[in-house]
């Protein structure tokens, strides 16, 4: 079964959280998959639809951002009617609309296709403001605007994930792939680069994921390690 979501993001994510609820619920030894296009290579999903049944009789898998990975998108094209029939459930999700042919085979073969429609921008560009400035080493602007977010009533889960894209979106370019980074991150990713380089934004990335993992956990809250981790305190980077 596929289920595809996109556009907002915070939105998406609640839409998905529900269903996976809804199917955990049916089926509470389901085990749950989180793979990101970003990250993890196409070949992952040949591999789960290939062992169809083998390890449990139904898992709960989610994929962000198929359509947006060139590398994905050909592989999705192809997959799609094989994961419709597939017992696994597929939540498929992007901040991106699908590109015609695979909107087009979604509308076919899923469950339920949903555009989830933005209704207020301003926490998004909150986001991804404090990315910039902070790939820009705007360290005291960063955390004024980070401030502003969460008084705004900004999830820092959503924060994060910008964050997160971002420096993603800079490990990206720095591979080459620069056609995978939209246009408008261009200015934060050459940035983030210039600033800490490849390995800097990998030691970045890493740490802002080890803190959002850690405040999952009922550790530090995540508000306060964006924090520390937007004025580069010490003990953080």
């Amino acid at each position: 079964m596929i289920y595809a979501f996109y556009s907002d993001r915070t939105k998406v994510l609640r839409q998905i959280r529900k269903l996976e609820s809804a199917a955990r619920a049916r089926a509470p030894e389901a085990p749950v998959l989180a793979l990101d296009a970003a990250e993890d290579p196409p070949e992952t999903l040949n591999d789960l639809l290939g062992a169809r049944g083998l390890f449990y009789e139904r898992s709960l898998i989610r994929i962000a951002g198929a359509w947006e990975n060139k590398n994905w998108r050909t592989l999705l094209e192809a997959a799609i009617p094989q994961m419709a029939a597939d017992v696994n459930w597929y939540l498929l999700w992007g901040a991106t609309e699908p590109p015609k042919k695979i909107k087009e085979l979604l509308y076919q073969h899923a469950e339920r296709v949903v555009e989830v429609v933005e209704e207020a921008e301003r926490p998004v560009v909150y986001a991804f403001v404090v990315g910039r400035l902070w790939c820009e080493g705007k360290r005291a602007q960063a955390w004024a605007t980070l401030r502003r977010a969460l008084a705004a009533a900004e999830a820092p889960e959503q924060i994060a994930g910008a964050l997160l894209w971002q420096l993603r979106a800079a490990l990206a370019y720095a591979r080459g792939a620069k056609r995978e980074v939209p246009h408008h991150a261009l200015p934060a990713v050459r940035a983030a680069l210039a600033r800490w380089g490849e390995e800097g934004v990998r030691e970045r990335y890493e740490t802002l994921l080890a803190l959002y993992h850690s405040a999952h956990q009922g550790d530090t809250p995540l508000s306060e390690g964006l924090e520390l981790c937007v004025l580069e305190h010490p003990g953080t980077l």
